[in-house]
């Protein structure tokens, strides 16, 4: 495995999908929960989200994570001025797998998420 710089350049995908489509049905696991953080709330640069403030109350809490910029992080983009545009990843100390339920359901089989170690 490279490192963070190499892995996330092309693949922002901490949520594994059977088959490569991503449909809940596909859904097979997930190694960190993702958020896109594009500052689209305010024009005012004031009220951005500074990488650097996401990372210090991280940091704090004691959360085990991955920051990523964006590919248009710092560019102007559809007539907005450039701002702070990246990832986050709250890595998860354990996959998170489906887990398939004895009792029937409308579709056959009901399925939850289930922290589980494989």
């Amino acid at each position: 495995m490279g490192n963070a710089a190499e892995i996330f350049k092309s693949d922002h995908a901490p949520i594994s999908f059977h088959g490569g489509r991503s449909k809940g049905e596909n859904f097979e696991y997930a190694t960190a929960i993702p958020f896109d953080i594009d500052n689209s709330h305010s024009d005012n640069p004031a009220d951005w989200v500074k990488p650097k403030d996401i990372a210090r109350r991280l940091q704090k809490l004691g959360i085990n994570f991955w920051m990523v910029a964006s590919r248009n992080h710092l560019r102007e983009k559809d007539g907005k001025a450039a701002r702070p545009k990246f990832h986050v990843y709250l890595v998860l100390s354990m996959p998170l797998h489906t887990a398939t339920s004895s009792s029937d359901s409308a579709n056959g089989a009901s399925r939850s998420l289930t922290p589980t170690r494989r």
